[in-house]
């Protein structure tokens, strides 16, 4: 299986880029990360966009039949993008779909810090410097809407703290359940580039 992450990323010049790297571990258990693609976007990010750049660039390396997990972060497009993708490639998309937790730490330290509202932020700036602006009951309001912003979140709420996430793969299984990929070359990248037409 080969696992894929994909992000925008604008430019200053308001030039939108999707970034599409495929993850995986080759035979010799050296782990690999390489950029796929990095497209342009020059329709609307919305998930069918979304979707449709990666799905051509999976397609274009010839590994439509290797499709495994993506991890992604939260965003309502990526939601959708998941549906489309699990649509073209058959696969359950809340299986195949692992969330970014350096994303959820980001939303609740934001939220512990300037609230749950973006006002908030602007408010704090206007009163910098102010001892009495900010009471202990105020710090502590704070850090209980930070952790209700994760319980909230439905994906993270399933998880329980202590459950383990460690899976037991017996050696003989891992050969047969998870096959060491073929190792991408430039080679197979520049053949599967011209027989699709994308030299």
């Amino acid at each position: 299986m080969i696992h894929f992450t994909f992000d925008g990323w604008t430019s200053r010049q308001n030039t939108s880029f999707l970034g599409i790297n495929a993850h995986f571990i080759d035979q010799d258990w050296k782990q690999w990360r390489i950029l796929l693609g990095l497209p342009a976007l020059r329709k609307r990010h919305t998930g069918a966009a979304l979707a449709d750049e990666v799905a051509d660039t999976i397609c274009a390396f010839g590994l439509q039949d290797r499709v495994g997990y993506y991890t992604l972060d939260n965003a309502k497009n990526n939601d959708t993008a998941m549906e489309a993708l699990a649509a073209e490639f058959d696969f359950d998309k809340d299986e195949r779909r692992i969330r970014c937790a350096p994303h959820f730490l980001n939303l609740a330290v934001r939220a512990m810090m300037y609230g749950s509202k973006s006002d908030n932020f602007d408010e704090l700036l206007a009163h910098w410097g102010d001892n009495d602006f900010m009471t202990e009951d105020d710090e502590q309001r704070q850090l209980s809407d930070a952790i209700n912003e994760l319980e909230n979140d439905e994906n993270f709420s399933d998880m329980s703290m202590d459950e383990s996430l460690e899976v037991e793969i017996a050696p003989e299984e891992s050969q047969d359940r998870f096959p060491v990929p073929d190792i991408i070359t430039a080679e197979k990248v520049d053949k599967q580039s011209t027989s699709r037409g994308l030299s």
